[in-house]
């Protein structure tokens, strides 16, 4: 369980063993209905052609407005305290 404490929510979360590990992506795909955002997360091995979904969170318009919005703010965070993130340098590996 994660406190409420430290997440600065006004409630707890639980969260099963196997999901605290996470799972790693380097891809991903956002696609939506007029109902829901389905963002999908995969892996793409260096040189291979195909990448496997490795997660599937789907959410409702307003989460997602929510959620980029929240996810820009943590993006600043981070590079007031790390620096800039470079988004501008070519990939190492092909990206389509």
């Amino acid at each position: 369980m994660t406190d409420s404490k430290k997440t600065g929510l006004p409630f707890d979360v639980d969260v099963d063993e196997d999901i605290a590990l996470g799972v790693y992506s380097n891809t991903f795909i956002i696609n939506q209905t007029d109902q829901d955002f389905i963002l999908d997360f995969a892996f793409r091995a260096p040189g291979l052609e195909r990448a496997k979904i490795v997660s599937r969170v789907v959410v409702t318009p307003t989460h997602m407005k929510r959620l980029a919005y929240l996810m820009m703010e943590s993006v600043k965070k981070y590079e007031e305290r790390f620096g800039e993130i470079d988004i501008n340098t070519k990939p190492k590996t092909p990206v389509n």
